[in-house]
């Protein structure tokens, strides 16, 4: 057998009976060589290689089984670091034998100090290559015909330890610089070309749990955040001093607070009022919520603006949050103005108070609901009714004097049968003397009745419709002549004598002539007041 050189690292292999004399020193070689292979390194000049290895424009065939000697210029491709150095462009290592078709089967570290990048392959372009970014490092597996492999490509650790200030450099322009995942599920992405850092996790945890945590651009520059959909509401925190923090649902979407479980607050970090304006303040109505205890709400129309309370399609209510008196006054409280009252409770009233000399004014109705309001004059008592005013009893408009007893307020529209007053007209006169008995419907004597006659034609030249109270009626006691009326706490009674005299309402201005009235001509009605 003739000596021959291993493909990979070139140890020899001494033949058959050769080297007698000169075997140990090639032993010594040999040892040397494994020596390289296990712990040796060298620098290498992209451009001007050495050995055996040639180095064309943006091309490097680096022969790594060049048969020198260990140390020799040439070795270098047994070396295990490797650095290479002086690039004159982004270059392509490829990695051969000790022939141009051969391939390699080895192991080494790579430092690319060059200053672009170098492309490692398997000899000639095989499909297998793997870029070493300048100032970077790579653990490179060469397998032959098979192509290289980076061997930290797909690295299982237990840990990473950083002992001092370290930097991960990821490519440039690239839409997956940096994953982490998990089979297909991508956790965190770093896209390079947009510069976006992608966390696609249910939640996002800051903080150490015992300190608080801060989350911060990098600069005098805003913080906004979004959702990935193209349209979305956003969080901007504006940088600098006095900037603000705006948050902006997307068209018609709102800003929530709370949930359906729990109530939500709205507070100041510390000893601050509370401020809810619009357009940042500027011609804006405004609600101010004072700091520290017993302090005002206080809302604030802009201009000629108003507080309304409910819709068109609801009505509107404003309420005490428990058992307290609802108040609204003006001047701030100060004691100067006039105060509305609406008091709490089952029988809470309601205390209108003007200020100074001022009055209540209803410029239209006042509608008091119900079938026993009351108006009270001074003070309403525990009893309504023992109070004095003005009340309305079962639909019957009543009044009171303090001291005095309810009844009817005497009006010329009133209705008869209401209880305050009757009114019974068009009965005939009697054909001679006799008495018409009518009950007025009241349970007390009459204050005021009222008895007239009406010509109902031109009797004694009146008119008709005129009307002739009865006591102008005239007669003689000696010839049952004459009218006489009178009341009890049921009826109106009305007595006739035979013979009814009157004055003519023409002639009565001249002569004082009278005359005996035609009963037929003639109706009488009667009147009372309770």
């Amino acid at each position: 057998m003739a000596t021959t050189f291993t493909d990979n690292y070139q140890i020899k292999l001494i033949g058959t009976g050769l080297e007698a004399g000169t075997w140990g020193t090639s032993t010594n070689e040999n040892l040397k060589r494994i020596e390289q292979a296990l712990g040796g390194s060298s620098i290498i000049d992209v451009v001007t290689p050495g050995g055996t290895s040639t180095y064309t424009t943006g091309n490097l065939e680096w022969c790594t089984a060049d048969t020198a000697a260990a140390g020799a210029t040439g070795s270098e491709g047994r070396d295990c670091f490797v650095e290479f150095t002086s690039a004159a462009q982004a270059t392509t290592v490829q990695i051969r034998g000790p022939a141009g078709g051969d391939y390699t089967e080895r192991v080494f570290f790579v430092y690319n100090s060059s200053g672009h990048t170098l492309t490692f392959n398997s000899h000639s372009g095989t499909t297998a290559q793997y870029d070493v970014l300048d100032e970077s490092y790579a653990v490179i597996c060469t397998q032959g015909s098979a192509g290289l492999k980076n061997i930290l490509s797909k690295l299982q650790i237990d840990d990473l330890v950083f002992p001092a200030e370290a930097d991960i450099l990821v490519p440039a322009s690239t839409a997956a610089a940096l994953e982490i995942a998990s089979g297909a599920t991508k956790y965190l992405t770093v896209n390079t070309s947009t510069n976006v850092v992608e966390l696609n996790t249910a939640s996002v945890i800051t903080g150490t749990g015992s300190a608080q945590s801060v989350i911060k651009s990098s600069g005098n520059q805003d913080l906004k955040l979004e959702t990935g959909n193209s349209t979305t509401g956003s969080i901007s925190i504006v940088e600098g001093g006095g900037g603000n923090i705006s948050i902006t649902p997307d068209a018609a979407g709102k800003l929530i607070v709370g949930n359906a479980s729990n109530a939500a607050t709205i507070t100041t970090g510390g000893t601050r009022d509370l401020v809810l304006n619009t357009h940042s303040g500027t011609a804006s109505g405004s609600i101010t919520i004072t700091d520290a205890a017993d302090q005002n709400i206080l809302i604030a129309p802009d201009g000629s603006g108003k507080v309304i309370v409910g819709n068109s399609g609801a009505t509107g209510k404003i309420s005490t949050g428990g058992a307290q008196n609802l108040v609204l006054d003006t001047n701030n409280n100060a004691g100067a103005g006039a105060e509305v009252i609406v008091g709490d409770g089952t029988n809470g009233g309601i205390s209108l108070t003007p200020a100074g000399t001022g009055a209540v004014t209803i410029a239209t109705d006042a509608v008091i609901s119900g079938t026993d309001g009351y108006i009270a004059f001074n003070t309403l008592a525990g009893t309504p009714s023992d109070s004095y005013g003005i009340r309305n009893s079962s639909g019957k408009v009543q009044s009171k004097s303090d001291g005095g007893a309810w009844g009817g307020i005497y009006s010329s529209n009133q209705v008869t049968g209401d209880g305050t007053y009757f009114e019974l007209s068009g009965i005939a006169l009697p054909g001679s003397y006799g008495t018409v008995t009518t009950p007025h419907g009241f349970t007390t004597v009459p204050r005021i009745f009222q008895v007239n006659f009406v010509n109902e034609s031109t009797d004694a030249e009146w008119d008709p419709g005129d009307e002739v109270p009865a006591g102008n009626i005239m007669g003689s006691a000696e010839s049952d002549q004459g009218v006489t009326y009178g009341a009890d706490d049921e009826n109106v009674f009305v007595a006739f004598g035979n013979v009814l005299w009157i004055l003519q309402k023409e002639g009565a201005l001249t002569s004082g002539r009278s005359i005996q009235i035609a009963r037929g001509d003639w109706t009488f009605t009667i009147r009372a007041w309770k």
